[in-house]
């Protein structure tokens, strides 16, 4: 969580930081606008939407009060891991760190693939 954390401090403007399967391994991919890796063949395992009206209203200028929120309140640690074990055929592989929520089910990890 903290490379996650680092590498969403250093993205500016309206961007994504997503965490994927691709290739046999879990990757992080930094986006800018409306690009996603999707259209690359990659799987999303999390999505954090690092525009300004994604954490405004709740963290004003504090992005690293929202990734931290983000991370440790909002993301379904058992859903990212659900479509990770689906899509790794090899017993063994290491799962995602993290919890489950503080957040009613059906909240979580958002993707938009559009």
């Amino acid at each position: 969580m903290r490379k996650f954390k680092g590498v969403a401090a250093t993205i500016f403007g309206n961007g994504w930081l997503w965490v994927t399967w691709k290739d046999g391994r879990v990757r992080m991919v930094a986006t800018r606008e409306g690009d996603t890796p999707i259209v690359r063949g990659h799987t999303v395992l999390l999505a954090l939407d690092l525009c300004e009206h994604a954490y405004y209203l709740d963290h004003q200028n504090r992005r690293a009060a929202y990734i931290r929120a983000f991370l440790h309140e909002l993301v379904d640690w058992e859903f990212a891991n659900s479509v990770l074990r689906e899509r790794v055929a090899t017993p063994g592989v290491p799962l995602l760190p993290g919890r489950a929520p503080a957040v009613k089910p059906g909240r979580g990890v958002h993707i938009r693939t559009h």
